[in-house]
């Protein structure tokens, strides 16, 4: 055979090649492979800190992602190794996203973790390394107990105390005062290392003795400020639970609790139950926890507020991202009630509902300055008092190039949205003509 009798050979079967190939592109264009994915659906039941392992199974090409819908319910890792972390019901999916010729698939379980409604662990720090030593500060120089890894209590009068903990171990805490503050300072535990706290913290003011499980009510001012203030190798267990279950609350009691813990990067859902708030009550709580991202639904119920009770709780917590719209439900509100209370958090993209009808003296002031990522509020009061929201807004949504949205109350309505803008200092109303820095800053859209 010559060369150029082999050459038209080889065009010809590349041509029948081409030819064939061009048909499966085009029908498999027509006619994708769908895609199946298995595996177990049956919902589980897990307690906190059980596990399931579930793998999913798939002839496509393409990787197969695990997500949870809730991660404070269960988290689940690469391979489908799920964990409960917290009471709730959370969805676990397996899923394939669409490649070449495969479309996507999904599969999916629900896992349920139950409320733990045991809550008879005295506060509790755990270490998770060698050669952890937990700090206390006792400045108010109150008399308490600890005891480690479940043995004999060890009685401190008006001293500190540094105890030492390798991976795993554990110290709880008693005592029988009404309050850790004293004499103008406070108690503090800070361990060296990172460590979880659980357990419930009404242990530390009624003591076993007094049946603290059942304590609902703290009795004294100040009762636990700063105990974790400047605890920054500490953070909440992953699913034994830190119980704060008092619903009778004292001035100042959680004031500056977990302010500057640098690694708490969770609130849990329902920590804070009272529905009824004491003057600076949750002050400063979380001020400067930096990694947290998120809060939960119905971390907030109260709806009867009292002055400053929510003053800073929040304030530079850089990386919150997202907080939930009800997060605020109270429609009477108290001076300073929020005042500062985001200030700072300026990676928040949308503010809680305000839906308070009357503002009060500094009741919104410095709430949202410096959020500089902020793009959507809903505020619906209709009067005010002097000062109510002075700098509320001051440098919100400056990083923010698009639409940012500020709504109003429905029921009134604003003559020319443009220039008509909310103001501090209105007898009648909040609305009025002119800006100032407790006004809308320009560039914000205003919606009824």
């Amino acid at each position: 055979m010559n060369i150029k009798r082999l050459f038209i050979c080889a065009a010809a079967l590349f041509s029948m090649m081409m030819l064939t190939g061009c048909d499966l592109f085009f029908d498999l264009l027509e006619n994708p492979i769908y895609t199946k994915i298995t595996m177990a659906t049956s919902n589980v039941t897990l307690k906190g800190g059980e596990t399931v392992f579930r793998q999913a199974k798939t002839e496509s090409p393409a990787p197969i992602i695990y997500t949870s819908s809730d991660e404070d319910v269960a988290i689940v890792d690469a391979s489908g190794l799920v964990t409960a972390v917290g009471s709730g019901t959370a969805t676990i999916t397996a899923s394939v996203d669409a490649i070449d010729y495969w479309t996507s698939a999904q599969i999916s379980y629900q896992v349920t973790v139950p409320a733990d409604e045991k809550v008879d662990i005295p506060l509790t720090i755990e270490a998770t390394q060698d050669g952890t030593t937990i700090s206390v500060s006792n400045n108010s120089h109150i008399t308490f107990e600890y005891s480690v890894n479940g043995g004999s209590r060890t009685t401190v009068s008006g001293a500190n105390a540094n105890i030492s903990l390798n991976q795993g171990e554990y110290v709880e805490f008693f005592s029988n005062c009404s309050s850790t503050y004293s004499g103008g300072d406070y108690f503090n535990i800070k361990p060296d290392k990172t460590a979880y706290v659980y357990g419930n913290v009404m242990s530390l003011v009624d003591d076993g003795t007094s049946g603290f499980a059942a304590d609902k009510v703290l009795d004294a001012d100040r009762a636990l400020y700063g105990l974790f203030e400047g605890a920054d190798r500490l953070d909440l267990h992953g699913y034994k639970r830190f119980e704060l279950p008092a619903t009778t609350l004292t001035s100042g009691c959680y004031f500056s609790m977990f302010k500057g813990c640098t690694r708490l990067t969770r609130v849990i859902p329902n920590l804070l139950p009272a529905t009824t708030m004491a003057s600076d009550c949750y002050q400063s709580m979380f001020e400067g926890c930096i990694s947290l991202a998120k809060l939960p639904e119905n971390l907030l119920p109260a709806t009867s507020l009292a002055n400053a009770c929510y003053q800073s709780m929040f304030k530079n917590c850089i990386s919150l991202t997202s907080v939930p719209e009800n997060l605020l439900p109270a429609t009477s509100l108290a001076n300073s009630c929020y005042f500062r209370m985001f200030e700072n958090c300026n990676k928040l993209q949308k503010a809680p509902v305000l839906p308070a009808n009357d503002m009060v003296m500094l009741c919104y002031a410095y709430m949202f300055t410096k959020c500089r990522n902020l793009q959507e509020v809903t505020c619906l009061a209709t009067t005010s008092q002097y000062g109510s929201n002075m700098g509320w807004l001051d440098n919100a949504g400056t990083s923010v190039t698009g639409t940012k949205i500020f709504v109003v109350n429905s029921g009134f309505s604003i003559d020319n949205p443009t220039t008509d803008m909310p103001k501090d200092g209105g007898a009648y109303t909040v609305w009025g003509s002119s800006r100032s820095t407790s006004s809308i800053p320009a560039l914000w859209t205003v919606q009824n």
